[in-house]
């Protein structure tokens, strides 16, 4: 991943191997992120995780064993907004505020991706 710079902007490179990368690296670094907080994936009621494309998505599901219900954020903001880089899980973050509403005592993981390659993490809590 990476960015190309041209004369109308700049454009995004991405790789067909983004996908094995999520798995073998960045699986490892979310493990070791919640680990320093106490925390599992298990521990989880909400997953804001920068969608990607569908590659990356079913990436996450095995990789971090999640239901399919677990990424429905990160599928619609692929359908309503596109891949919008690491601003995707704002929207993500909206969507799932206020259509779930969670409730208190909840836990969720807030991660984007970005080029370089770049991994932003945060602990969500209700």
């Amino acid at each position: 991943m990476g960015w190309r710079f041209t004369d109308n902007g700049m454009r995004l490179i991405l790789s067909r191997g983004v996908p094995e990368f999520v798995a073998t690296a960045v699986k490892p670094i979310v493990e070791q992120f919640l680990d320093e907080q106490g925390l599992t994936v298990g521990d989880l009621q909400h997953h804001v995780l920068h969608p990607g494309g569908a590659k990356v998505m079913s990436t996450y599901r095995s990789a971090f064993g999640l239901e399919e219900h677990a990424l429905r954020h990160a599928r619609e903001a692929m359908r309503c907004y596109g891949n919008q880089s690491s601003a995707s899980v704002l929207f993500m973050l909206h969507d799932l505020v206020a259509s779930e509403q969670p409730v208190p005592g909840d836990r969720g993981l807030l991660m984007a991706l970005g080029p370089g390659f770049a991994a932003e993490m945060l602990t969500l809590a209700w």
